[in-house]
């Protein structure tokens, strides 16, 4: 009885190992597509980027336009 509860143990421990090192892996695995979701989601593509600043060009020559008819300019 002894040496099959020995075995049991060990066959118990093992498993436990196995399963304690598939937890790791997906763990690792989760924080990887964490990351790699959180990467896609920040790139920005060139057009993507293009369109931006030409917004931003846009919003602010209107912002000076703006100005300058409101001080008695044309």
């Amino acid at each position: 009885m002894t040496q099959n509860g020995f075995w049991l143990g060990a066959v118990l421990a093992t498993q436990d190992a196995r399963a304690a090192k598939l937890r790791r892996q997906l763990r690792a695995a989760r924080r990887e597509a964490a990351a790699a979701r959180r990467a896609a989601r920040t790139e920005r593509s060139p057009y993507e980027l293009g369109w931006l600043i030409l917004g931003l060009a846009t919003g602010v020559f209107a912002l000076l336009g703006s100005v300058a008819v409101l001080r008695g300019g044309r």
